[in-house]
């Protein structure tokens, strides 16, 4: 468990020091709503079979993650409720497109990964962020499809 906890500091002291300079006129909640609208349009393009639309869209939207928690330390505002609830609503979204439309034995493996990220975390648990997870499947998907 502390190797999870220390790819999640080592991730936060990282997106902290690459988006240092990036003004943030909108509030950290604003950030975080944004993210989560880019999230719900790569599952829309997900489900319309537009794969690297789908990988680029969630690609922002990890981007505004990153940055709605360097505007919340920076303007000294911590709403985790907000920001966990868009996350595991962004995820749920994702669930529901790849059972759509990827093999079955994908959405059952993310399924188990949403859940154990859903209830882990309250016990002290740290887990992965599971949308980079599914980023990288899509991009191998992408790239896999060009080859063939």
């Amino acid at each position: 468990m502390a190797v999870l906890a220390d790819v999640s500091r080592t991730r936060r002291s990282f997106v902290d020091r690459a988006l240092a300079s990036v003004p943030l006129p909108i509030s950290a909640n604003d950030v975080t709503r944004l993210g989560a609208w880019a999230c719900f349009l790569s599952a829309i393009a997900l489900l319309t079979a537009h794969t690297l639309l789908a990988a680029t869209l969630l690609g922002v939207g990890l981007a505004f993650d990153g940055l709605d928690g360097v505007a919340a330390r920076r303007q000294g505002v911590a709403c985790p409720e907000v920001d966990w609830a868009a996350d595991r609503f962004t995820e749920a979204l994702f669930i529901g497109a790849l059972f759509w439309t990827q093999p079955w034995l994908v959405g059952l493996v993310y399924t188990s990964a949403y859940v154990a990220n859903v209830f882990l975390p309250r016990g002290r648990v740290p887990v992965l962020a599971l949308r980079v997870l599914l980023l990288g499947y899509l991009i191998a998907t992408v790239i896999l499809s060009a080859l063939d």
